[in-house]
């Protein structure tokens, strides 16, 4: 049985003339990010977080007793999160003034589930002065929302298709 490590151990099979885009990920020790990229990466991220993603990819795999869909969703949820995690630390690379943005009094807002966490979060949003992460913008961070794009990005419609489909496998 295949476990959850494979993940992100996985090979690419390169499409083979169906003109399909293949993008290459590496990750790697920060001193061989540029011979990385200069080799064609297109997503070039440290290794630092890999003794923490096993520790929790054994823990899943000796004590969740996942059930095929159940593994499917998470090799999934993890794969989208290291590819995020590459697209943030390869854009912080290339645009290193982001790092001297000042982002004065955040708010966080959690909570349990039904406890009106989603309204207080409509109610802040409903202000021009605050910002409040939307789903398209959480699921795919990179490259940020810009002003003239911001209620057309295409990011907003593949949220929704992903939303539909979650809503098929999982109605209510």
């Amino acid at each position: 049985s295949r476990g959850l490590g494979d993940v992100y151990k996985r090979q690419v099979n390169l499409p083979g003339g169906t003109g399909k885009k293949v993008k290459v990920a590496v990750v790697c020790e920060d001193n061989k990010a540029a011979d990385a990229k200069s080799a064609g990466a297109d997503l070039v991220g440290g290794d630092d977080f890999i003794e923490p993603l096993e520790r929790i990819i054994d823990a899943l795999n000796r004590e969740a007793a996942l059930n095929p869909a159940g593994k499917f969703q998470v090799e999934m949820l993890f794969a989208k999160g290291l590819e995020n995690r590459l697209r943030v630390e390869n854009y912080i690379r290339e645009n290193p003034e982001v790092l001297d943005q000042e982002i004065h009094a955040p708010i966080f807002i959690s909570g349990l589930p039904r406890t009106g966490t989603t309204a207080l979060h409509h109610l802040l949003n409903a202000d021009n002065a605050n910002h409040t992460l939307r789903l398209w913008e959480g699921n795919e961070l990179i490259p940020p929302p810009e002003d003239a794009t911001y209620h057309s990005d295409p990011r907003i419609e593949k949220t929704k298709q992903n939303v539909a489909m979650t809503d098929q496998f999982m109605p209510g």
